[in-house]
């Protein structure tokens, strides 16, 4: 079994293996720039891929535009899917 998680702060992606035994190996980070809306990872045989997207979390952000009842979710026009 595969699993991911991610975070607010680095590593913003951590990839996991679990056994068929159910031994959780340790974690792998995943080095991206910035926090992302992850919410999928596709597997093949060889590979985990992990689509970095535009769409980022602005923590600082969601506190000042609270009152303003506008979300916290940016899309970043000049970042490009990797």
């Amino acid at each position: 079994m595969f699993t991911f998680g991610r975070a607010k702060t680095p590593p913003y992606v951590t990839y996991r293996v679990i056994s068929k035994e159910g031994f959780m190996h340790d974690p792998v980070p995943i080095t991206i720039p910035e926090s992302v809306l992850m919410h999928d990872f596709a597997i093949t045989e060889n590979y985990a891929i992990f689509m970095d997207l535009p769409l980022c979390f602005r923590p600082k952000v969601r506190d000042e535009i609270q009152h303003e009842n506008r979300s916290s979710i940016a899309k970043e026009v000049i970042r490009i899917c990797r």
